[in-house]
């Protein structure tokens, strides 16, 4: 069971809940889909730490 406030930094400029993640969008660094239809990019450096998050 996940914490209702499980949040990730994926980027400098954007912390986001995991929970609201809808679809992950592969890249160099990839981006991530929100419910609200916006797209954040995930850096380089972060990607590993949210593919961990997913397992």
């Amino acid at each position: 069971m996940r914490n209702i406030f499980d949040f990730i930094r994926v980027h400098k400029s954007h912390l986001i809940n995991f929970q609201y993640i809808t679809k992950y969008l592969k890249g160099k660094g990839g981006q991530v889909e929100m419910p609200d239809g916006s797209v954040v990019d995930v850096s380089v450096n972060r990607k590993s730490e949210l593919s961990e998050k997913f397992k």
